[in-house]
């Protein structure tokens, strides 16, 4: 019995999202948020909407309008869950953060998973 348990645990479930929001730390008077101030604004905007997540340090570069290249220290929150689940909140989330700090946008990207627990 034991085997069977480990390993129907072991299989990932099909029908979850994997939700990463993209946030850059570059603030538009040439400033940074710090790892400390991205840790409040979840604390502050995502504990009251998501039950977990996960937060990973990345660095994002892109393009800017202006042609420039733009590199900035990003945070990217990432959620589990299932199809259709806390889209409000995630919109919310990603509106706050723009209006806060000054963003032109918080990339998004939802990719279908399969995920045990």
């Amino acid at each position: 019995m034991g085997l069977a348990l480990a390993l129907a645990c072991a299989a990932p479930a099909t029908g979850w999202v994997r939700t990463e929001l993209f946030l850059g730390r570059g603030l538009p008077d040439g400033g940074t948020l710090t790892p400390a101030e991205v840790d409040a604004f979840l604390a502050r905007e995502a504990g009251p909407r998501l039950q977990g997540w996960t937060l990973l340090e990345a660095r994002g570069r892109w393009t800017g309008p202006d042609g420039g290249v733009v590199d900035e220290p990003t945070s990217v929150l990432l959620l589990l869950h299932p199809p259709g689940s806390n889209e409000g909140a995630l919109e919310e989330i990603r509106r706050a953060y723009v209006r806060e700090y000054g963003q032109d946008s918080v990339l998004r990207v939802d990719t279908p998973v399969g995920a045990s627990f």
